[in-house]
């Protein structure tokens, strides 16, 4: 069995891991979540408000909604689409309730995902 630790991107990328590899048994997220193509477009942090900016520019996206839907069809790596490879692994987690760098709500969304055993919720922002 293999243990899976991430934070922030890192911890996108270890809830991918642990949906489609099933020897990662163990898992901790820090401050990561789900739907990966909401959480570019609805971040604060500079480097996606600047590709924002650019995408908009360049493809002409009118809306949020928009740029979203174009994004999703190009993400295929994300926990969303492995959620059966979840099961029976022992996943926790650590939520910001007010983070708005990987929002709480796609957090709240890893965290149906997931289903973990432990939660440590904070009422910090994305780093505390």
């Amino acid at each position: 069995t293999i243990g899976i630790l991430g934070t922030s991107v890192g911890a996108l990328h270890a809830a991918t891991a642990t949906g489609r590899v099933p020897r990662i048994t163990r898992a901790l997220y820090i401050t990561g979540g789900a739907d990966i193509a909401a959480i570019i477009v609805d971040s604060d942090q500079k480097a996606m408000r600047d590709a924002r900016e650019k995408r908009n520019e360049l493809f002409g996206f009118r809306s949020r909604d928009e740029y979203y839907l174009a994004l999703r069809k190009h993400i295929s790596l994300d926990a969303l689409h492995y959620r059966s490879g979840f099961a029976g692994k022992n996943v926790s987690m650590v939520i910001s309730e007010t983070d708005t760098t990987v929002p709480a709500k796609n957090q709240r969304l890893l965290q149906e995902i997931a289903r973990p055993q432990r939660i440590l919720e904070l009422n910090d922002n994305h780093m505390w």
